[in-house]
């Protein structure tokens, strides 16, 4: 039911025209749709040495990639009634613009439940394998965020 709600809602909005090259528009269309949250995989080099996994068996969550417009929402299946901090909340969102260059999605949040994700885009290298998407984030740090190292997220697309 959810999807048949978004797959509306999506086609409210309307076609957007796709310009630029044929690469661009090719894997713009690919690129198009509903994914479903598969797994994630963050290896941190700075500043402290570690590799978080998060799977679909505890996290659940959607990728939404519409024209030039993208939207994310993750969710931690077992959540505490009356969280304390963000990380508690276990719930993560943003939504913004989107630019492909090559194999990299150039994503520019201008909506993120974390305020310090709207400080700057996101270059992310992507390929798509059948039903498969993989993002690959290599994050350096900055102000804001001192994390060295990279991000890989697999999503699945939906019929």
């Amino acid at each position: 039911m959810r999807l048949l709600i978004l797959f509306i809602v999506l086609s409210l909005m309307g076609a957007c025209s796709l310009k630029g090259n044929s690469k661009v528009t090719k894997a713009r269309t690919e690129l198009e749709g509903v994914y479903e949250f598969v797994s994630e995989t963050t290896k941190l080099m700075k500043p402290e040495k570690q590799t978080i996994e998060c799977f679909s068996n505890d996290w659940a969550g959607m990728w939404c990639f519409h024209g030039t417009r993208y939207s994310y929402e993750m969710m931690f299946k077992r959540r505490p009634p009356f969280p304390k901090t963000l990380q508690d909340l276990g719930y993560l969102s943003g939504a913004g613009e989107f630019e492909i260059k090559g194999n990299v999605l150039i994503l520019q949040p201008t909506i993120s439940l974390n305020q310090v994700e709207l400080l700057q885009s996101k270059a992310l290298e992507f390929t798509i394998q059948g039903t498969t998407l993989t993002l690959i984030e290599n994050m350096t740090p900055y102000m804001e965020n001192v994390s060295e190292g990279s991000r890989t997220v697999i999503l699945r697309k939906l019929d």
